[in-house]
């Protein structure tokens, strides 16, 4: 057995055991009726993929509660659109949950402008110099992380779902520092 291979299988062992302390915790009637009678989600959330921004950890939520779409950069894209539209069309969601964070690496890469041709800093961009335009005596970055989620959301806006549904769409700022969240217009 060559080294990799020890490592596939601690890590697979990582897994299980998870999953057994998962299995520990979880409400079972919970399991069996969202199994039984489908998912009934709150609200959808578009969010960075960050392994530190966990959204049902940040509202300490159950499973079922919500419908996460988690994409790096929170970018948006055909497949994130259509999630978003099956979410509200087919689950009755209604409301939606912008989120960024703080100390985003997407955002940083993109002000880096270290990486050209990247398909990520390309979607950010155009929040970065719309930032520019308007951000003065503040941080810099935070209001680039903004600006994005502002930019997630024009550009799933246009959907037919947000002409014939009510939509009710919250923005929030997870800070990765001391894990609380803000509400920003």
């Amino acid at each position: 057995m060559s080294e990799s291979d020890l490592l596939t299988d601690s890590f697979k062992n990582t897994l299980i055991n998870g999953n057994k302390e998962f299995l520990k915790s979880v409400d079972r009637h919970l399991l069996k009726d969202l199994a039984t009678n489908g998912q009934k989600p709150k609200a959808i959330i578009l969010c960075c993929s960050d392994s530190r921004v966990i959204p049902e950890y940040i509202f300490n939520a159950k499973i079922g509660d919500f419908f996460v779409i988690r994409v790096a950069g929170g970018v948006v894209d055909d497949v994130v659109m259509s999630s978003i539209e099956y979410g509200i069309e087919h689950l009755g969601i209604s409301n939606i949950i912008m989120m960024g964070h703080t100390k985003c690496g997407a955002v940083q890469t993109t002000l880096s402008n270290k990486e050209k041709n990247n398909l990520l800093v390309e979607k950010i961009k155009p929040s970065v110099e719309i930032a520019k335009k308007y951000c003065e005596g503040c941080n810099f970055l935070t209001c680039c992380i903004k600006e994005s989620v502002h930019g997630m959301f024009k550009e799933i806006s246009n959907l037919n779902v947000f002409k014939s549904k009510n939509i009710k769409v919250y923005y929030i700022l997870f800070d990765i520092d001391d894990g609380k969240i803000s509400f920003f217009e």
